[in-house]
């Protein structure tokens, strides 16, 4: 997997119902300072159905190709860089977070957040990989 990352990329993992405007703000900082955003592919809102969010750059209307295709793009990411405003992190972000700890990426918050299991989860993968997996961002 490290050969697979692209130098000066992140990915940005977020609700997108209620982080879109950090996920947005952060976007235009990275490219400034250098980055390629791999993911997502801001563009305008096509759907928001149900909570998931669907823009007119998506490959596909169907969720769990958006998901997938998304996962794959934070695989090959340097940075992965959690939005997090006000310490939310919402269901979908966290299986998120979790898959990618899985596969031994850093993970980066704008925020500490709000949940207790999800610090805790992030300690357990930092023990097992004897290294700093949690950081914050900036």
């Amino acid at each position: 997997m490290e050969g697979s990352q692209k130098k000066n990329t992140v990915s940005l993992l977020g609700s997108l119902s209620k982080q879109l405007q950090c996920i947005r703000e952060e976007a235009i900082y990275l490219k400034k300072n250098g980055y390629e955003i791999l993911a997502p592919k801001l563009s305008n809102i096509k759907t928001g159905e149900n909570g998931f969010v669907i823009f007119e750059g998506d490959i596909s209307d169907n969720p769990v190709i958006i998901e997938s295709d998304f996962l794959e793009k934070c695989l090959k990411s340097e940075r992965i860089v959690v939005c997090n405003k006000e310490g939310y992190v919402g269901n979908t972000v966290m299986f998120e977070i979790g898959y990618l700890l899985a596969k031994k990426k850093n993970i980066e918050f704008i925020e500490v957040p709000r949940q207790d299991f999800l610090l805790g989860v992030v300690d357990y993968f930092s023990d097992v990989d004897n290294k700093k997996i949690f950081t914050y961002h900036k």
